[in-house]
């Protein structure tokens, strides 16, 4: 597997990774840091249950670490653990001053559990702290919400069915999207 190298540290499924973050918390046991690194070592590993344990020793050890609150938020969304991710990533939005990500991160949370107004919300706060994701996610909610099962008239006035029309769109491979906004398919820097 390839290895990322994040800045911080080396991220992959290498066991020497492993092993370094292992020993970080072997020798600063008390380094909340340490401890959201071996944690993210492990998610990368998919071993989401030590990642897991790591990331809530982590928050033990400094609650207002909102790199491992972010993380064991992403950790409990990939176990499909949907409310729990929603408590872990409000915990990392309300502390200190959250990156852009993290408030997209909190808005797929919300909208695997249909609080689409909520996601909507932390998508636009994601976008006011500079997140283009979180700007995407924004535009991608308003395409799916723009969608109203009601009749319209066309132009010369004839009633038109538009569930049909969707549908037909639909059945063509059609995207229905805002494209009031020009944004660029790219992810945030830094813990996603």
């Amino acid at each position: 597997m390839e290895e990322k190298n994040t800045g911080q540290f080396t991220v992959g499924a290498g066991f020497k990774t492993a092993v370094a973050a292992k020993k970080a918390t072997k020798l600063s046991p008390k380094s909340s840091a340490a401890w959201n690194t071996l944690g993210r070592v492990e998610r990368s590993r998919y071993r989401y249950d030590q990642a897991r344990e790591a990331f809530s020793t982590a928050i033990d050890l400094n609650e207002d670490n909102i790199y491992a609150w972010n993380n064991l938020g992403l950790t409990l969304l990939e176990l499909g653990l949907f409310q729990e991710a929603v408590n872990a990533l409000e915990e990392a939005t309300s502390r200190g001053k959250p990156s852009g990500y993290m408030w997209n991160n909190l808005g797929i949370a919300y909208e695997h559990l249909d609080m689409l107004d909520e996601a909507r919300v932390a998508y636009e706060q994601g976008g006011v702290a500079g997140s283009v994701a979180a700007k995407a996610s924004r535009k991608r909610l308003e395409g799916v919400n723009t969608i109203h099962l009601a009749t319209v008239a066309d132009e010369s006035g004839a009633v038109i069915d538009e569930a049909a029309v969707v549908e037909e769109m639909v059945n063509r491979d059609v995207p229905v999207v805002d494209d009031s906004a020009d944004v660029a398919a790219v992810d945030d820097k830094g813990d996603s």
